[in-house]
């Protein structure tokens, strides 16, 4: 269950305050949250629908168990992100750094991730279906999935 919804403002009062970057179980759909620092912020349990992060610094950053619908991480620092068992559907990881991100049991499905690098990150029983990797960098990365659909897998 979430507990609130924020506004942009509410977001940026949060990262600059002393909560310990504290997003679990809150929605912020809709929110353009471009240009923002979320390393090392808890997304856990989230609800992202339609939520922009573009060019954020997100290093760290735990998305576990966090709903992602149409989340747009355009240029996105992702490094060493956790997106374990998060539901990723719709979403645009194009451009993004996914440098040894964990998506451990992720659901990711019509996901682009063109152009990205997801070098030595982990997908270990993650479910891709008709996932976009055109021109992206899985040097190393684990691509163990539990099933999936790859859409012209040229990434290397």
């Amino acid at each position: 269950m979430l507990s609130q919804r924020f506004t942009r403002n509410d977001v940026v009062a949060r990262l600059a305050s002393d909560q310990a970057k504290n997003f679990a179980r809150i929605d912020l759909s809709e929110l353009n949250l471009s240009g923002l620092d979320f390393s090392h912020c808890n997304f856990d349990q989230a609800r992202l629908d339609r939520t922009r992060f573009r060019e954020c610094q997100m290093v760290g950053a735990d998305f576990s168990r966090a709903y992602l619908n149409g989340t747009d991480f355009l240029n996105a620092n992702l490094t060493g992100a956790n997106f374990s068992q998060t539901r990723i559907y719709r979403c645009r990881f194009s451009h993004a750094n996914l440098t040894q991100a964990n998506f451990l049991c992720a659901d990711l499905r019509e996901t682009k991730l063109v152009a990205a690098d997801f070098q030595q990150s982990n997908f270990t029983g993650a479910i891709l279906h008709h996932v976009k990797l055109n021109r992206s960098n899985a040097h190393q990365a684990r691509l163990e999935v539990a099933q999936g659909t790859i859409r012209r897998p040229n990434y290397l």
